[in-house]
């Protein structure tokens, strides 16, 4: 059996607190009454919090083909191009730690109302926002960074780069950190320009 209602929630990196990032139920209106809810196919932007009626126990769409009553949280799947193309919702899905919480048993009877977890997946990636390819140290969370970027998750330019703002990297547009075209030397009575 599955609990009627589950959020999954990640934790905020400076207060230590946990938000939710979505909101599953049989019955959204009656298990989560002030949180938005997909009623139809009306789509929500990538950082919004909503409820979706679905992974419930009677859901045919959320049985794999053993039978086996699943729940898919992906929103890279959900938003694809936000996910590579937007540093709005690409801040608002890092995180490190994310947690789930079964709520309200589906079944009222006591002895039927208990949950098995068979198999539980979660991946991500090093945030990286567009500026690396790969990640190293501890549980491969620091990005490697390129295109003259630096910080642990290549969110500044490098010193001396900053002849442009910093951007985030998209598909198809690395927008490079680009290095100051010229400097001016002061010596000793005489100014020269280098280039």
């Amino acid at each position: 059996m599955r609990p009627d209602s589950i959020i999954f929630e990640k934790q905020d990196e400076s207060s230590g607190g946990w938000s939710p990032w979505r909101y599953y139920a049989e019955n959204c209106s009656e298990s989560f009454p002030s949180v938005l809810y997909q009623s139809g196919s009306e789509a929500f932007d990538s950082t919004t919090v909503y409820c979706e009626e679905k992974f419930f126990s009677t859901d045919p769409d959320s049985r794999d083909a053993g039978f086996r009553q699943q729940v898919i949280f992906n929103p890279n799947l959900e938003y694809p191009d936000s996910f590579t193309n937007d540093l709005t919702t690409q801040r608002y899905f890092l995180t490190s730690a994310v947690r789930f919480r079964l709520l309200n048993p589906a079944d009222k009877d006591p002895i039927s109302s208990y949950y098995t977890i068979a198999d539980l997946k979660i991946s991500g990636q090093c945030g990286c926002f567009g500026h690396a390819t790969r990640c190293k140290g501890p549980n491969s969370a620091v990005c490697v960074c390129q295109h003259n970027t630096t910080g642990d998750n290549c969110d500044q330019c490098l010193p001396l780069y900053n002849n442009k703002p910093w951007k985030l990297g998209r598909d198809g547009e690395n927008n490079e950190c680009e290095v100051i075209q010229l400097l001016t030397l002061c010596q000793v009575g005489r100014t020269e320009t280098v280039t």
